[in-house]
């Protein structure tokens, strides 16, 4: 069986789930909301819902595989109709699935009655790996995408390291959502594209959904001042922090608990990398030096954390004698930049693009536990999944960081001669700091002979 042949079958599965004929949506998945929230989320003004289970007929179903250009297994789909108080039509909401890698999820597309895309939720994802496309840090990117500007949108749209079939399928879901809500405006006579899916829901005789409202609290209110009745959800205490970042996710393990609001201050330096290292951000000091053009300059002053990352960087890949480069298919980062002026200025010699991720995660990994310690904050472990520091309070810390091809496939390439590593072990590395074990797990392993590990 194809992998194509694999995705349409599951899908064939989810049909019942998809037009609301079983009670929750599949078994063995990560179940993240509601059909309710998701409504909720994408329509927050609306007062009641259109409810329409959509039995495609032969022909409808045929003219939506024409338009999305692929087979469809399913036989229909879950739709809503947003109502404000007055019954005036907000927008259409679809519920479909989509095959990831290997395992289908479920999806919630809001779109406005003129067919611009609202809102997304991710209801359940069953992939051991690939999660990260339920974040709305993601998922916000699709919207404004309509059927005048899904191919330019979508073809310039980012994906997530890791989980790069996830976001394509998330790709396929939104060119569904507007596809279908082409082919409601085209099932009615009625003016205006509000008017018309009004039309498309009454005369499908669809059942009403009201907002469920929420009931007064019996508790009697907490007590102003200092004592713990006070205390408001952003100054409760934890001792483990996680948020997604630079396509993974970064975390905090405290020895004591500390208030979220401090502990997000700190992780904001993460953010700041992210702003200022991400090729995927425009203005971002590597997109503006892989835009540069042979002989032009770039001053690396706008982007001093970006600037220090880069010239660590440099100084691992002279010390790995080439076995690490930043900038991939050139054996030497100076053969594509030079650091000139003491380290403030990126001169284009050559053609080239600087990748920050084979050092960009440890660089921030380095920078956080630089702000713990300077904050006071007592740590046992910070960092990246696959770069990370512990903290050892008889000496100094002790930096991990994992190299291989058993979670990405084979995305290391050996920067001497360009060719793509196939070995499916992985190196581990233990250093002082963050970004020095990142730069050596890459050098180790794209490096065939054992390296003496005094280095």
């Amino acid at each position: 069986m194809s992998i194509q042949d694999r995705s349409v079958y599951l899908l064939g599965l989810c049909w019942p789930a998809l037009l609301g004929l079983t009670p929750g949506l599949s078994a063995g998945g990560q179940v993240y909301m509601t059909r309710t929230l998701a409504l909720q989320r994408a329509f927050p003004e609306a007062k009641s819902f259109l409810e329409r289970r959509h039995v495609l007929a032969k022909k409808e179903k045929a003219i939506l595989e024409k338009k999305l250009q692929r087979k469809l297994a399913e036989r229909g789909y879950l739709c809503w109709l947003a109502l404000d108080a007055k019954d005036r039509p907000l927008g259409f909401v679809v519920m479909t699935a989509e095959v990831g890698r290997t395992e289908p999820f479920f999806l919630m597309l809001a779109l406005d009655c003129k067919g611009s895309l609202r809102h997304i939720d991710v209801l359940e994802y069953r992939e051991p790996r690939g999660s990260e496309v339920r974040h709305q840090t993601f998922l916000r990117r699709f919207r404004g995408v309509d059927r005048q500007n899904v191919i330019r949108k979508l073809r310039r749209m980012p994906v997530i390291p890791g989980a790069t079939l996830s976001c394509h399928a998330v790709n396929r879901a939104v060119k569904k959502a507007l596809v279908l809500h082409e082919i409601y405006l085209q099932q009615s006579q009625k003016k205006g594209a509000a008017h018309k899916l009004l039309d498309v829901f009454r005369r499908a005789k669809a059942r009403r959904v009201p907002v469920p409202t929420k009931k007064p609290s019996k508790r009697k209110p907490k007590p102003k001042g200092t004592g713990q009745g006070a205390r408001s959800a952003g100054h409760a205490e934890r001792t483990s922090f996680r948020q997604p970042a630079m396509g993974d996710v970064v975390f905090v393990d405290l020895a004591s608990p500390q208030p979220e609001t401090r502990m997000r201050e700190i992780l904001s330096v993460i953010s700041t990398v992210e702003q200022q290292l991400s090729p995927r951000i425009a203005g971002s000091l590597t997109a503006r030096a892989n835009a540069l053009g042979e002989g032009e300059r770039l001053d690396l002053d706008s982007w001093p954390l970006g600037a220090l990352a880069i010239q660590a960087a440099w100084t691992g890949s002279e010390d790995s004698s080439c076995r690490f480069s930043p900038v991939p298919g050139r054996s030497r980062p100076d053969l594509a930049f030079q650091l000139i002026e003491q380290g403030r200025v990126l001169h284009r010699v050559g053609p080239g693009d600087l990748d920050p991720g084979a050092f960009g995660k440890g660089f921030a990994a380095d920078l956080l536990v630089s702000a713990l310690d300077a904050a006071g904050i007592s740590w046992t472990a910070a960092g990246f999944r696959s770069s990370f520091v512990l903290a050892d309070p008889g000496g100094p810390h002790v930096a991990i960081s994992t190299s291989g091809n058993q979670q990405r496939g084979a995305h290391i390439r050996d920067p001497r001669t360009g060719a793509s590593i196939l070995r499916s072990d992985q190196v581990q590395v233990m250093a002082r700091t963050a970004i020095e074990a990142e730069i050596w797990s890459t050098a180790w392993f794209v490096e065939d002979d054992t390296v003496d590990p005094s280095i």
